[in-house]
Order: structure tokens, then C-alpha cells, then sequence
């Protein structure tokens, strides 16, 4: 396998510069750039939010975790748990799916994580091979892919600054 063993092959994708239609098409096409690499994969499925979405993504939630019929509303959150020996359509159903959950993420057979999406698609980060890069930049903006050690430095001085403002009162 190509991966290092440190990070440097792990990339965030800043979401804040995209719009929403285009964190649908960077979830996934992350996901088609990892797809050879994959043995498992997991997401949850909140369908109390099925109102929101697309058609194609109801159908894709159908197929990864089905809302049992009369669910009552305790009953709508759902897992799929770890998808192992899958075939192409529940693939494309977790492709076209995971940019609207909560959680979702593929691992390779040694349980190295791949790629990581959370919050609807606005937390997006992916693990790459230096050649799979130049794709993954020929589909969103370079400003947007910024390296693991960098992202981890602005997150941190994010939540810093959130926390500083809120027990200073402002």
C-alpha cells in the first residue's frame, strides 16, 4: 500500500470556500479517488432530514440503511454499520448518499481511514497518493485542499479563538 506512515498524505478540504452544491461534488469525487483502496466503508443515515434531500439520495439511503415502515420518530436515526464485500450499486448508493450524513467514512483492509466526511458534507478529508492529488485539484479549487498538518494548525486556532470568546463574555 502506498500510504506513509505519517500523515502527509492526508488533506483537508476547506469547505467555508466552496458552495454547498460543490461539497456534493468534492464528498464524492473524493470518494471515486478512493474507491481501489477501499474494503469497508460506514455512515449513518438521519432520516428525519429525507425532506431536504434529492430523490436520488432518498433512494441511495433506501438502499444503504431502509427506514423500517411506521418507524416512529425514535426509530428514523439509522447505521449501516461496517459494509464489507459490497458490490457497485451499494457503492454508488454510499457515493451518492454520504455528502447528507451525519458520519460517514471508508477504510482500506488494514483499517487505515481513507476519507472522513461529517456535518452534511461540510467536514470533508480525504488520504491521498502524491498522484491522486493533481486529481483530486483538478475538481476543487487548490486554495481548498490543504494539507494535514496545516489544517490540524487551523482548526486548533479556531476552536482557540471560539473558546477565548466565549469565557471573555463577547
Amino acid at each position: 500500500m502506498w500510504f506513509r506512515k505519517r500523515h502527509d498524505d492526508v488533506y483537508g478540504i476547506d469547505t467555508s470556500l466552496l458552495t454547498v452544491e460543490q461539497q456534493v461534488d468534492a464528498c464524492r469525487h473524493v470518494l471515486r479517488l478512493v474507491r481501489p483502496f477501499v474494503d469497508r466503508f460506514q455512515c449513518d443515515v438521519p432520516w428525519d432530514n429525507r425532506h431536504g434531500w434529492p430523490d436520488d439520495v432518498v433512494e441511495a439511503a433506501a438502499v444503504l440503511a431502509p427506514l423500517p415502515e411506521n418507524a416512529s420518530p425514535k426509530n428514523t436515526y439509522r447505521l449501516t454499520g461496517w459494509v464489507r464485500d459490497f458490490d457497485e450499486a451499494t457503492w454508488a448508493a454510499f457515493t451518492t448518499f454520504a455528502p447528507y450524513a451525519f458520519a460517514a467514512d471508508a477504510w482500506t483492509e488494514d483499517m487505515k481511514l481513507l476519507a472522513s466526511l461529517s456535518d452534511e458534507g461540510d467536514r470533508l478529508s480525504v488520504r491521498l497518493s502524491p498522484d491522486l492529488l493533481s486529481d483530486l485539484t483538478s475538481s476543487i479549487p487548490v486554495a481548498a485542499v490543504v494539507p494535514s498538518a496545516e489544517w490540524t494548525r487551523q482548526r486548533s486556532e479556531e476552536w482557540r479563538l471560539r473558546i477565548n470568546s466565549r469565557s471573555s463574555g463577547s
